[in-house]
């Protein structure tokens, strides 16, 4: 029944997403909170450009994190350990590791998973309060750059400056 209600009313089903949504969220920042959460973009090498990744800077990094950490490749490690249980706990870590790259990759990847995974993420939201009005654009400018990022349009729109056409600012 819930089925044949979505697709009649795209509210109902719109607001079934934004529920879905919303509890991912949760539990997301639960798990953080309990410090088990692994930083996907850390896993995958990206911990300098965080939510500026674009989709193919995410898919190459992959792609090298794979090749390098995949079990096979690793194998050579679990000599190294002396006893079966050691060399079982070793192969354990190898394939978590690798698991834990794969997740990275379908989190990052998927617009709608990633959105919520960067919503988590700290952000700096501070904005300079005492400023002469002719630095409007210098003060605000990277604030809406930075907070774009949660616009569902993308990529944002410059916010402009004195010298922005009105035809431009109506445009908006």
């Amino acid at each position: 029944m819930q089925m044949v209600v979505s697709r009649m009313c795209p509210m109902i089903r719109n607001r079934n997403m934004c529920h879905h949504q919303s509890h991912i969220a949760l539990k997301v920042k639960k798990i953080r909170a309990e410090g088990k959460q692994q930083d996907h973009y850390a896993l995958l090498g990206l911990s300098h450009l965080r939510y500026l990744a674009t989709e193919e800077q995410i898919r190459k990094s992959y792609r090298e994190t794979v090749l390098k950490h995949h079990p096979d490749k690793q194998a050579a490690l679990l000599l190294t350990e002396e006893t079966e249980s050691a060399k079982q706990a070793k192969k354990d870590e190898i394939e978590n590791h690798f698991k834990a790259i794969q997740e990275a990759y379908e989190v990052l990847i998927d617009p709608a998973r990633r959105r919520i995974y960067d919503s988590t993420d700290e952000f700096d939201d501070e904005i300079l309060t005492d400023f002469a009005p002719r630095d409007f654009f210098k003060v605000f400018g990277p604030a809406f750059m930075r907070n774009g990022r949660w616009s569902v349009n993308q990529p944002i729109p410059s916010l402009g400056d004195e010298n922005t056409a009105l035809k431009e600012v109506d445009s908006f």
